[in-house]
C-alpha cells in the first residue's frame, strides 16, 4: 500500500512539471508571434519617411522665375502707309558703354546681352511739321556718367553728297531742323542752329543728328550748349528733342497721332537659336 501511494505521488509531481513546461512554451510562442507585428509597424514608418521628400519640389518655381526674366527682341515696327520713316532718340554713354543705337531698339549694355528698363517715345514722320521725341525713366546710375553722344535718329535713308554732307536719299530737298533739347531738367534753345546729319550705320542707313557729342567738342558749341554743362547724364528726367521737318511733298496734319510708345524691358536677352 505504501508503495502504491509513493507511485501515485510521483505521478502527480510529474504532471505538475509538465503543466509548468506547457505554460512557458505557450508564453514564448506568443512572444514570437507578436514580434513580427511590431516590425511591420516600423517598416510602415520608414516607408513614409522615404516618400515624403518627393512631395516637395520648390526648385521648379525658381526655374520658372528665371525663365520669365528673359527678354526677347522686339518685332520691327511697321510703317503706316502715310509715313516715310520713324524718328527717336539714340545715345551712347562712354563711362559704361550703355547705348541705344537706333529707333525701335532696346537699351542695351556693351555686350548687347542685357536690356535696361526705359520708355522711348518715338514718332512716325508723315510730312512737314513739328515733332517731339523723348526717352524716360533711365539713366546709367553713375555719379558722373559722361555721354559719348545723344542724337536724333531716323529710319529715312540718307546718302552722302559731293560736298561730304548727307541728305535724305529719296527726299533730297527735305531737311530736319533742331529747335530744342532737354536733359536733367535743363532746356537748350537750338533755334537757328545748323547741325549736320550722318549715316547711322544701321541696315536702313538712316540719318542721325548728334546733338551732344563728346568726340567733337566744336559741334557742341554750334548747338548752343555752353561749357559742356549737359555732358553728364545725372537723372531719370526725360531727355527730349524737338525738331521741325521741311521739304517733304506733304504736310503732317495738326491733329495727327504720330506717337510710338516703345517700352524697353529690363532683363537678359534670349540667345539666338
Amino acid at each position: 500500500m505504501k508503495k502504491k501511494l509513493a507511485i501515485l505521488a510521483a505521478m502527480m509531481m510529474a504532471a505538475t512539471m509538465f503543466a509548468s513546461c506547457g505554460d512557458d512554451s505557450s508564453s514564448k510562442a506568443t512572444e514570437t508571434t507578436t514580434a513580427p507585428a511590431e516590425s511591420a509597424a516600423d517598416t510602415t514608418s520608414e516607408a513614409e519617411t522615404t516618400t515624403a521628400p518627393e512631395e516637395s519640389k520648390p526648385e521648379e518655381t525658381t526655374a520658372e522665375v528665371t525663365t520669365a526674366a528673359k527678354v526677347t527682341l522686339p518685332e520691327p515696327v511697321e510703317l503706316p502707309e502715310n509715313a516715310i520713316g520713324m524718328a527717336g532718340i539714340s545715345f551712347q554713354v562712354r563711362d559704361s558703354w550703355e547705348h541705344r543705337n537706333a529707333v525701335g531698339e532696346l537699351l542695351l549694355n556693351e555686350s548687347s546681352n542685357k536690356s535696361f528698363s526705359a520708355t522711348c517715345n518715338d514718332v512716325f514722320i508723315t510730312g512737314n511739321g513739328d515733332y517731339e521725341v523723348s526717352l524716360e525713366g533711365w539713366w546709367c546710375d553713375f555719379d558722373e556718367a559722361l555721354l559719348g553722344w545723344v542724337g536724333l535718329d531716323t529710319t529715312i535713308a540718307v546718302e552722302q553728297q559731293e560736298d561730304g554732307t548727307y541728305a535724305f536719299k529719296d527726299y533730297p530737298d527735305a531737311k530736319i531742323t533742331l529747335t530744342e533739347y532737354q536733359q536733367d531738367g535743363k532746356t537748350f534753345d537750338l533755334t537757328g542752329s545748323e547741325v549736320g546729319m550722318e549715316d547711322n550705320g544701321q541696315e536702313n542707313h538712316g540719318g542721325t543728328i548728334k546733338i551732344v557729342n563728346s568726340w567733337a567738342g566744336e559741334q557742341i558749341d554750334q548747338r548752343g550748349i555752353d561749357e559742356y554743362e549737359c555732358l553728364t547724364w545725372q537723372s531719370t528726367d526725360p531727355v527730349v528733342i524737338k525738331f521741325t521737318v521741311t521739304g517733304l511733298p506733304t504736310d503732317k496734319s495738326d491733329d495727327e497721332d504720330v506717337a510710338i510708345k516703345f517700352v524697353s524691358p529690363e532683363g537678359e536677352l534670349e540667345t539666338a537659336e
